[in-house]
């Protein structure tokens, strides 16, 4: 008779504690691309559209007279928007903090006949109050500074900027975090390196 060969019992997995659960905490974060210098964004869309036209304007004299000059004026408009663009890395709160953010922000009575006129969804929250605190309350970098300072920048951003960051915000905040399965690709393209080397 053979012995049997045994395998070692597999230890059980310690019981996962709610310290353990805390500690693996990290809410979602993203990042918010915002071109400060309004003025060059739109200048950029405006001598793209002049570009295209006075090519096949020129195009269609036999000369080169207007699309070099148009050309520069675009790529100097490029550089000052380049120049003035900034990331700004927005995380979600908890849960408790944005409720009590909701709660410090209710809809005016005006807004709520506004919303009833229109029809559709009833606001929780004061939106012209409650979304620059909600994006203060998010920004981890730049950490705003003074609630002056900050409402400053708020009060100086046009409004497709504060849009932006508004609904950056709220999809941080709103962000569901499951995972997809695992990226064979990127195992594939590890596996390749290591095997280079």
């Amino acid at each position: 008779m053979t012995p049997q060969t045994r395998t070692p019992r597999q230890r059980a997995k310690p019981a996962l504690t709610f310290a353990d659960l805390q500690a693996k905490i990290r809410r979602p974060r993203r990042i918010a691309e915002v071109i400060l210098d309004a003025e060059a964004a739109a200048q950029i869309e405006n001598l793209t559209e002049m570009l295209e036209r006075a090519q096949a304007r020129d195009e269609a004299l036999g000369g080169k007279a207007v699309a070099p000059g148009i050309a520069k004026l675009l790529q100097e408009a490029e550089e000052r928007a380049d120049a003035s663009r900034v990331q700004l890395v927005f995380e979600a709160i908890p849960h408790t903090a944005y409720k009590a953010l909701i709660a410090q922000h209710p809809i005016t009575p005006e807004q709520l006949a506004e919303q009833e006129a229109l029809g559709g969804d009833r606001w929780a929250f004061n939106p012209d109050t409650f979304a620059p605190a909600l994006v203060k309350a998010q920004m981890v970098d730049p950490l705003p500074g003074t609630d002056e300072e900050f409402t400053a920048f708020w009060s100086a951003l046009s409004d497709g900027q504060l849009r932006h960051l508004w609904t950056t915000a709220l999809g941080v905040q709103m962000q569901i975090t499951t995972l997809a399965p695992r990226s064979e690709a990127a195992a594939d393209l590890v596996k390749a390196i290591a095997a280079t080397r």
